[in-house]
């Protein structure tokens, strides 16, 4: 029955993949489990020891990205084909824009993912298995089965497939990780809307962490888009919400700004800082002046010089109306 239901679930992504392909839907929106790594801090050598075993990313450091991609039988040709690529290359445009140095893999067998775990192992690990229950997956169009165990300890597990948040024990995905997002039946006929939006859906997860959000509140944004993933189930979050791998630099807010000479305060709800914190909230500029202030990202270390200035004179665009209305006198 397990076996029938994993065809199944492959032969369906499988040709959503080919209807996707064919349309702009990749083109959407393009650019965090249970984790038991506990890390008891005895010691500065025993801290080092356990961040090397549990390979996850330092604090502030954007980490590594392993990503994994099945091949699978194409149902329209028969041919052994890298069918999952559109959520690979979903999986690297974000390792790209957060500046994660990544790991890519299509296709491999369980040595090659055991012996491709780059040094310091992997923060974020993206895998498309078809066939994916909660311990287990394939890669290749055999039948050859991999234990989830083989992926690399991370903070954040984005697990692709038919079942793989059904169990969160000993064994399964979620035992590698300290947060996961994975799915659970989403061949059945109460999750074919969220199959359908599976991509985007996780594209916009992606979106979140690349924003800087935790993990729950990616998912959950994602959610409000998506509802038919969430509400229904069918996508399911574990372990710790607040996992986040990415802090983007500090950025100036809207406030950084040319304004005309007879503005004279700062737009209602307008941001010192899009990313970061703002040393100081100066005055709104007088006419022909500048105010000042640094965003600074204590997470990253990163600031950023801001400024705003008013200009000096009245633009003739202030006095457009009055003058039009003269004329119509």
């Amino acid at each position: 029955m397990t076996l029938i239901f994993s065809k199944t679930c492959a032969t369906i992504i499988g040709r959503l993949v080919k209807i996707y392909s064919g349309s702009k839907s990749f083109l959407y929106k393009k650019y965090k489990i249970k984790g038991r790594c506990l890390v008891k801090k005895v010691g500065l050598l025993f801290f080092i020891f356990v961040t090397l075993s549990c390979r996850v990313a330092v604090s502030g450091e954007v980490g590594n990205s392993f990503i994994i991609s099945a091949k699978g039988l194409d149902p329209n040709t028969s041919e052994c084909s890298d069918l999952w690529w559109p959520f690979r290359q979903e999986a690297e445009l974000f390792a790209d824009r957060i500046g994660s140095p990544k790991t890519v893999l299509v296709g491999p067998n369980e040595q090659t993912i055991l012996s491709s775990v780059p040094q310091g192992g992997a923060s974020f690990v993206f895998n498309a298995g078809h066939s994916a229950g909660p311990a287990s997956f394939k890669t290749t169009c055999d039948d050859t089965w991999i234990p989830a165990t083989a992926l690399p300890l991370s903070d954040i597990l984005i697990a692709y497939g038919c079942t793989t948040m059904e169990d969160e024990g000993p064994g399964t995905f979620a035992s590698t990780t300290k947060a996961m997002v994975g799915f659970v039946d989403l061949a059945s006929p109460a999750c074919l809307d969220c199959l359908n939006h599976s991509l985007p859906f996780l594209t916009e997860i992606f979106n979140g962490l690349g924003n800087g959000d935790m993990i729950g509140d990616a998912f959950n944004n994602a959610g409000l888009v998506f509802p038919e993933c969430i509400d229904t189930g069918c996508a399911q979050l574990g372990g710790d919400p607040t996992i986040k791998i990415y802090t983007p630099p500090a950025k100036c807010g809207d406030r950084a700004n040319t304004y005309a000479s007879h503005e004279k305060s700062w737009p209602s709800g307008s941001l010192w800082c899009e990313h970061g914190s703002s040393d100081n909230t100066p005055t709104f500029p007088e006419m022909g002046e500048t105010s000042s202030w640094i965003c600074a990202e204590s997470e990253n270390g990163t600031s950023v010089q801001c400024s705003a200035n008013r200009e000096k004179r009245e633009s003739v665009l202030y006095y457009l109306p009055a003058i039009l209305s003269a004329g119509k006198k």
